[in-house]
């Protein structure tokens, strides 16, 4: 229920079905340890002897099952140029910007996403972090409705991002924000990775290990720094320990696309894993994306070498 401001509250005649669809895909974000969940596991969820579905192409969605607002919302990564709709966050508001669809404020597709606002009931925001690929954020709130800039502001539950609340179908407006600069910091991370590593072709650039628990994304220039942009050739494909060498300045890897290990680690004997795991690929070739647009940065590589030999 919702009360609006003119006094007339609203009920929410899915709120059960909300509730099931709510913990369904909570359950699949645990399944797939908080990365990024591929379009195959989010098509449908069970209640009352049927499978409903979650999402749709079109981004504003409302299953048959449903007589309400919106269930769900998606932004998708296309396989080629733009993204339909620019959805982002507002830096003045604090909240993610979704975009009606372009066929007037009173479409079916419009009015249930505006109904989300006038209900306060809860969505879920499937925000596309690669081809096919989601990061659900679960539950959010549709905030404001412009009808006038076609958009409304949609924030996540402080739930949503594992964080604690005192009414989590109901968060104030200090804890829907907090959660939302989460959010945020967790997409760029998601998103980042997502397109390194398949650049890569999911692979560790200098050992080639496979297991995607293991892998992860290095900035070359730190995302710390203002130059440190989320983007392919600002990244390298790493599995956890060459990841650990790297940012420790125990590792460095050339212009030229060689390893280098510190001193340290080469005069260093610990056993198999630093024999084999390090010092084996010392003055080694990493194996490069496939496209050229998207291999390391040579000036961003001079800059960490230059770094890893002040550490020395």
């Amino acid at each position: 229920m919702s009360q609006l401001s003119l006094g007339i509250p609203i009920e929410d005649p899915d709120f059960a079905i909300r509730l099931v669809a709510l913990d369904a895909v909570a359950d699949t974000v645990r399944r797939y340890g908080g990365e990024g969940v591929p379009a195959a596991a989010i098509r449908s969820f069970a209640f009352d002897g049927r499978l409903v579905p979650l999402r749709a192409q079109q981004g504003i969605f409302r299953p048959k099952e449903m007589r309400g607002a919106a269930l769900s919302i998606s932004t998708v990564v296309p396989k080629s140029g733009p993204p339909r709709y620019d959805d982002a966050i507002a830096a003045d508001a604090g909240a993610f910007v979704y975009r009606y669809r372009d066929n007037g404020p009173s479409s079916h597709d419009n009015r249930i996403l505006r109904a989300a606002y006038e209900m306060q009931t809860p969505i879920i925001y499937f925000y596309g972090v690669d081809v096919g690929v989601y990061m659900p954020i679960a539950p959010c709130f549709v905030t404001h409705d412009d009808p006038v800039g076609q958009c409304v502001l949609v924030e996540p539950s402080p739930v949503a991002v594992g964080l604690p609340a005192d009414d989590a179908l109901h968060p104030d407006e200090v804890e829907r924000r907090y959660a939302t600069r989460v959010v945020r910091t967790r997409l760029h991370q998601r998103r980042f990775r997502e397109i390194v590593l398949r650049a890569y072709a999911r692979r560790c650039t200098i050992c080639r290990l496979r297991e995607p628990q293991l892998l992860q994304a290095a900035h070359i220039v730190p995302d710390r720094d203002r130059r440190g942009e989320a983007s392919v050739p600002n990244g390298l494909s790493l599995c956890a320990i060459h990841h650990g060498a790297f940012d420790h300045n125990l590792l460095t890897i050339t212009p030229d696309y060689e390893v280098r290990l510190s001193r340290r680690l080469l005069d260093d004997e610990d056993g198999p894993m630093l024999e084999q795991g390090l010092k084996a690929f010392h003055r080694r070739p990493i194996h490069l994306p496939r496209r050229m647009e998207d291999r390391p940065s040579r000036d961003a590589l001079e800059e960490r070498l230059a770094e890893f030999v002040r550490a020395a």
